[in-house]
């Protein structure tokens, strides 16, 4: 196994049903990308272990696809049709360090062994509520995880006038998360300027996460 990785999907208040399906579409065609089983495909291994959970307030995390070996193209067909069949679970608010928290004890309970582990989280907005982000990103780094981010940048002219400083920060964030949600060897924060623009971005940050 080439690495071990964890997608964490922000699906809390300020994700819409429509970005929801974006999310999910983005996620299931990057790994059938020809480009990311290249990158796969190039590894010592050639094949790389996978989880994705979903995630929004303090104690709303839920597994969508346990853990599997992605190494071909057969098996991003399996990973998207999982997928496809887990409904949205939650729609509260923006516990990142708790899903920080519930990505490193996946990591934990990996099936497979690996000197390479990652958390690749995804967010439009910044944390309100859970367990203090900082604090679960230095336990995860300590344990050795990198921890990568995506962020979706929002207009703040098309978002309720409550949620316009969570999606938009002081500072933008982009910032935000290199701040206070990325760590760990070679971490990176990459952006996606709408939501539209996720898969590509998605498809980028797997190319970049896997070798």
């Amino acid at each position: 196994m080439d690495v071990l990785l964890v997608l964490a999907v922000d699906v809390s208040l300020s994700i819409s049903e429509a970005r929801f399906d974006l999310e999910r579409r983005g996620y299931a065609e990057a790994f059938a990308d020809p480009r990311v089983l290249r990158a796969i495909g190039d590894g010592a291994a050639g094949r790389i272990g996978v989880a994705l959970f979903d995630w929004a307030g303090p104690g709303e995390q839920r597994v969508a696809v346990d853990w599997m070996i992605v190494g071909s193209a057969e098996d991003a067909a399996l990973f998207a049709a999982r997928l496809a069949g887990v409904p949205r679970p939650f729609y509260g608010r923006t516990a990142i360090g708790s899903a920080l928290g519930f990505a490193a004890d996946l990591l934990a309970r990996a099936p497979f062994r690996t000197e390479r582990t990652v958390i690749d989280i995804s967010g439009d907005g910044t944390g309100n509520a859970g367990r203090s982000i900082t604090d679960a990103r230095d336990a995860a780094v300590t344990a050795g995880i990198t921890i990568n981010g995506i962020v979706v940048l929002t207009d703040p002219d098309g978002m309720p006038s409550f949620l316009k400083e969570h999606t938009n920060p002081p500072g933008g964030l982009t910032a935000y998360y290199r701040e206070h949600v990325i760590g760990g060897e070679g971490a990176f924060v990459m952006s996606a300027e709408s939501f539209d623009a996720f898969g590509r971005a998605i498809i980028a940050k797997l190319i970049r996460e896997i070798s």
